[in-house]
């Protein structure tokens, strides 16, 4: 018998978007009834199901829409003191890093009632992915009540377990009760953490919610949160693969899309924005800078860099890469991204403060070996010596080196490499791990 699943996300696109996008597609190719309800769309497909917005008389509301989609939207940037303007009075003083985007929980952009009028059926599992801007755990626990279905939350990034910031760093507020947060460094409104985590408490405990981990790093972040300390198995499900995009099929004329020799060595990584603390583009650049060196001159000099994202060229960290450059602007198509990662012979990863990021699976997927940050999916899916190298959260210096020990692989050592990249994808980010996730799902009341 088929379960009726219906999937939450402000977008269907964009790194979280897609994920849910993903999620859902995949679930319907399980054979389940599944569809994706999103504030902003701009996908085709029949499933994906747009919900109006509440009227605007709603003045708060209306704020708190326009100031989270300009700062989304245009990563707005503070002045050197970090102030923006306040959604009620006065001015509310934010660190930029932590993502501070849910400054009200309980408001909600959509009403329980204006969902259900949508859905095409009524539902018996909610899965909650990004969605900030759109559903608060109020309006969840409404439809958790009309329709008695089972409400999870999909952990893209931290949201679901803290008091309004997506990525915390170091901080461990989300253990205890998010008091004294240092997203907000205006003290009188460091309040709004708490008053968040709170409000967000009582309904995950009224409604029964449980999250599932985006990655392994994430699933531990999770099980130390004081909102899901008494969930005894969290699951794991993020970076589902279609591997009839993501292969290996075309690795011998990937390197030709790009105008690359077929003897060169390819290092690629991509970001949205290389301005994004969190995604280590620093770090990426000291290392590359730290490979140079160690590369004996005929390999150095046969070594490109290809890398993909928003205004790379312009960005002066970029322009400090000591190897031959190929910029690639944003790539939204799919097929070519994963041209891009047959093309390479190495795909790096710098993030500081990822829940994934899906490039890593989709490289992994591609037969590419990964090199990266411990963290984010990093933590789980990449193994030393089996399918990259991963170093110690900011240590560029062994980033570089696993960045050496792959370029210097022979053809047969690379070929093991690359298989066990696939293997591990085929393992924990395709349909199989959805079935099993779904199954532990059916049998908790």
């Amino acid at each position: 018998m088929s379960r009726k699943i219906v999937v939450f996300a402000t977008n269907d696109h964009g790194g979280a978007g897609e994920s849910a996008y993903r999620v859902t597609k995949a679930i319907r190719t399980l054979g389940d009834e599944a569809c994706l309800v999103v504030k902003n769309k701009t996908k085709f497909d029949s499933f994906v199901i747009r919900v109006e917005e509440k009227g605007t008389e709603n003045k708060e509301v209306e704020r708190i829409s326009v100031f989270e989609n300009i700062y989304r939207r245009f990563n707005l940037k503070r002045d050197n003191k970090g102030k923006t303007k306040s959604i009620d009075t006065g001015e509310i003083i934010l660190d930029e890093n932590y993502y501070f985007f849910n400054l009200n929980e309980s408001i909600s952009l959509s009403s329980a009632e204006s969902i259900l009028k949508c859905l095409p059926f009524k539902p018996e599992i909610i899965l909650l992915a990004w969605v900030s801007d759109f559903i608060s755990t109020g309006t969840a626990l409404e439809l958790q009540k009309y329709t008695g279905a089972k409400v999870y939350f999909l952990m893209t990034d931290m949201a679901p377990i803290t008091g309004g910031c997506h990525y915390a760093w170091d901080c461990k507020g989300y253990t205890l009760d998010c008091s004294n947060c240092p997203a907000i460094l205006s003290k009188e409104h460091k309040y709004k953490a708490n008053q968040n985590y709170l409000y967000k408490s009582k309904n995950i405990l009224d409604g029964n919610f449980k999250v599932i981990a985006g990655s392994g790093w994430s699933q531990r972040q999770a099980s130390e949160s004081s909102l899901f300390t008494n969930q005894e198995t969290i699951p794991i499900l993020n970076g589902l693969i279609d591997f009839s995009v993501f292969n290996n099929s075309n690795r011998g004329i990937a390197k030709q899309v790009f105008g690359i020799s077929p003897n060169s060595k390819v290092i690629f990584s991509g970001v949205t924005y290389t301005d994004e603390k969190r995604k280590g583009v620093a770090a990426f650049v000291e290392s590359l800078k730290d490979l140079y060196n160690q590369l004996p001159v005929v390999i150095r000099t046969n070594t490109k860099v290809l890398i993909a994202g928003m205004n790379i060229q312009q960005n002066k960290l970029v322009q400090q890469i000591p190897f031959d450059i190929i910029p690639v602007d944003f790539i939204k198509d799919n097929r070519l991204l994963s041209l891009a990662y047959q093309a390479a012979d190495v795909y790096v990863c710098s993030s500081l403060e990822d829940t994934g990021p899906m490039m890593v699976n989709e490289a992994l997927a591609c037969g590419t070996p990964v090199v990266g940050f411990e963290m984010g999916l990093i933590y789980n899916m990449v193994i030393n010596n089996y399918n990259g190298f991963k170093a110690p959260l900011g240590d560029y210096k062994e980033m570089a080196n696993g960045m050496n020990k792959i370029l210097n692989l022979d053809i047969n050592s690379f070929a093991s490499f690359s298989s066990n990249a696939i293997k591990s994808v085929q393992e924990h980010a395709s349909l199989v791990t959805l079935e099993k996730v779904l199954k532990q799902i059916d049998m908790i009341s």
